[in-house]
């Protein structure tokens, strides 16, 4: 088991400890809270009951105080909580000394299950068929065209297709592209406790009674589609389509289609118009013109993951689409990834804001926060490392937002944990190996570039792709920041999810499980700013890696083109030997076509401008013409530093001037050797030439004027 694999288990165990703390601190909040209910209620039918003077009434008032007593010291002081343990066992104990306990019991158990309101109105019961699915295809026009392109090939069979072969004319088994396809529809009571409609193993999908096709998906998933609220008692329905095939889509959008604009969430999913290919969040709804839109929620997810093995993305989503024999034995298959996660309130609204803007009043609706609802999460992500709703059986959804925000925590989640892959691959990718620091070949083959510019374009890649992915962090953590602040978390903000009632104790508990949620929020914010953050310091190492290959492949070409140089002087070299020769058979050839051996004028004019031409040529060429000018520039600055330095012949002058604060004067030092004295002489820049001073120099920290600084000192 690696490190990584470690760490990860000991985070999971992190996490589901805090969680456990915080749902035990909630348990016994609630339990406090529901004794002095209960207790408060003892008192006044006590006092208002004839039986108050009976005899046998101080025993049970002597007992019920100082239980009482115990349940106030609790609530004054957190510090000094209860076990959980003993308000479990004391209902047990209490009936038999307490004769009016039991209905008095029965009254503080109701009151604690409606502490945390539920929603209590069943959703409408809906059903659909083969043929009304049939119709729906057929009636989406051609101006949708970003439904069309989430339906692809079942929308442009949609006229070859009837009943006997909607669900058999597509390959969704092995070898297909939606080989991976799954599903969670999950259906919530009035207890708020959820009930998977179809349980899905690691096998494949489960049909149920008669299923003789289970292998077929878009089948399995119709199934459980076409009925919403078969039982008649669900009050939410959570609707969780991961990589879904063409026809899940078609049905999805005719089930859907009355309780969300399935068109504007289509177009966010497959298309950049609107939400620019970052993480968007489309809350704020109450003005808008149409009422699905109104009532309706929704958060787009668009970043980027890596494809997983034997996955292909959706043919709408970005991708590398070369074959693998093109693509480097490095290359990292990274691809768009798209969720959207919606919310739909039903019922009738229950209010209306108002907000002026430029002088006009715009009037909006606001809908039961504790309405029945519905919860549609699409997830297109190529990697098969989707969360499932497996432990969900334990979780208790009051309402719709509450569910929202759950999904929201999971989705947030899995963004960190897709993130953090794709900076383990990038960062493996660009790492060099250990092995470099024994290896002197793979040392010059990570210092200079190669012929097809490899590691140029590796860097350029990661550097650029960590950069467009930490701009999805940002867009990502906006989107939450933004939308859910302190007055909604309090359940008082004016037009997303207020509640109803929120000082009082059942808005107080509700806000108290709605912490939890936030909690969780924050924390998975919070790791991706720790992923923001990593990305930057991988750019950063990215960076130094790209400047010293720069810097090694700059000297390699500097000294390639020194060789070129070196080269051409050669063949110039050679070419001026036949220059002369050249001009002089030009010469000769104007007026001679014929010259003959006897004439000696074409000798001597060859000898007389060749050897003189050669002979200029070795000069310019010779090493010996440079050296002689470097050699005479030192001669000539002692020789002007003599004729402006007025110090004796036997001194030695620094090179390096001294200068007051304002740079008005300046100094320099001449050190006579024998007898062993220090001269001063200044220059103010309006005289020619340097004068002896009788002023002492400002001395720098680092000197004295016993000491001449170690320079290069030139004698005058």
């Amino acid at each position: 088991m690696n490190s990584s694999r470690v760490e990860e288990i000991i985070r999971s165990l992190e996490y589901h400890h805090e969680q456990y703390i915080k749902n035990l601190r909630l348990l016994q909040e609630v339990h406090s809270n529901a004794s002095v209910r209960a207790t408060r209620l003892i008192n006044n039918d006590v006092t208002a009951s004839p039986l108050i003077k009976a005899v046998s009434f101080g025993q049970v008032s002597a007992q019920s105080t100082g239980s009482l007593g115990a349940r106030r010291l609790t609530n004054d002081s957190p510090t000094t909580q209860p076990s959980p343990v003993s308000d479990a066992v004391e209902p047990a104990e209490e009936p038999p000394f307490l004769p009016l306990t039991p209905p008095i019991r029965s009254n503080s158990a109701r009151t604690s299950e409606t502490i945390v309101p539920s929603v209590q109105r069943p959703l409408l019961k809906e059903t659909f068929s083969e043929e009304g699915l049939l119709i729906h295809l057929r009636s989406i026009g051609e101006t949708n065209h970003d439904t069309i392109t989430a339906l692809g090939e079942v929308w442009q069979k949609r006229d070859e297709l009837d009943i006997s072969s909607v669900f058999t004319g597509f390959e969704t088994g092995e070898g297909s592209p939606y080989a991976n396809a799954t599903y969670e529809i999950l259906e919530i009571g009035m207890d708020s406790i959820p009930r998977h409609k179809q349980i899905q193993s690691d096998q494949g999908f489960l049909g149920g009674a008669g299923d003789g096709d289970g292998d077929n998906q878009d089948s399995s998933v119709w199934r459980v589609l076409k009925d919403i609220n078969a039982d008649g008692d669900a009050v939410g329905r959570i609707t969780i389509l991961q990589e879904p095939t063409p026809l899940m889509l078609a049905a999805t959008h005719m089930s859907m289609q009355q309780h969300f604009d399935m068109d504007e969430l289509f177009q966010h999913l497959v298309s950049t118009t609107g939400n620019k290919g970052k993480t968007k969040a489309y809350m704020d709804r109450a003005f808008e013109t149409a009422d699905l839109r109104q009532r309706s929620f929704f958060f787009v997810f668009k970043y980027y993951t890596v494809v997983g093995e034997g996955l292909t993305p959706a043919p709408w989503q970005a991708f590398d689409h070369r074959p693998p024999d093109r693509k480097s034995p490095d290359h990292i298959d990274i691809t768009e990834c798209s969720s959207i996660l919606a919310l739909s309130l039903g019922g009738d609204p229950t209010g209306t804001v108002k907000v002026k803007v430029k002088r006009k009043t715009r009037s909006g609706l606001i809908y039961d926060t504790f309405a029945p609802w519905h919860l549609l999460n699409i997830q297109c992500f190529p990697d098969d490392q989707h969360s499932t709703r497996s432990d969900d059986s334990k979780k208790h959804f009051f309402n719709g937002p509450y569910a929202f925000l759950d999904a929201l925590c999971i989705e947030y989640r899995d963004a960190v944990k897709r993130y953090t892959y794709l900076n383990e691959m990038i960062t493996k990718l660009i790492t060099p190996p250990n092995q470099f620091m024994f290896d002197v070949r793979l040392r010059d083959k990570l210092l200079f570039e190669d012929s097809n510019f490899t590691y140029s374009r590796r860097y350029f890649w990661a550097y650029n792709t960590l950069g467009v992915i930490n701009e999805g962090i940002k867009s990502m953590r906006s989107a939450y920041l933004s939308t859910f602040t302190k007055d909604f978390w309090a359940g008082r903000h004016p037009t997303l999810w207020p509640h109803p009632n929120p000082d009082s104790t059942e808005g107080r508990d509700y806000a108290a499980r709605m912490d939890i949620l936030r909690q969780d929020l924050e924390s998975a914010v919070a790791d991706l700013q720790l992923m923001y953050e990593k990305n930057e310091t991988t750019r950063t190492e990215i960076r130094s890696l790209r400047e010293q290959l720069f810097s090694g492949s700059s000297v390699k070409e500097s000294r390639r083109a020194i060789e070129q140089g070196d080269n051409i002087k050669i063949l110039t070299n050679v070419s001026m030997i036949f220059l002369p020769l050249t001009f002089v058979v030009g010469v000769f050839g104007i007026t001679e076509f014929d010259i003959s051996p006897e004439d000696w004028r074409f000798a001597v004019t060859l000898v007389s401008v060749c050897i003189p031409f050669f002979i200029l040529i070795l000069v310019l060429v010779s090493p010996q013409a440079p050296r002689y000018s470097t050699s005479t520039a030192p001669q000539r600055e002692r020789k002007i530093k003599k004729e402006s330095c007025d110090c004796p012949a036997d001194a030695i002058c620094t090179a390096n001037p001294r200068g007051d604060a304002n740079g008005a004067q300046i100094w320099i030092a001449c050190r006579r050797l024998s007898p062993p004295t220090l001269l001063w002489h200044s220059h103010d820049g309006r005289r020619r030439g340097w004068r002896r001073s009788q002023a002492v120099p400002p001395l720098l920290p680092h000197d004295t004027p016993a000491t001449a600084p170690a320079a290069t000192v030139t004698t005058c």
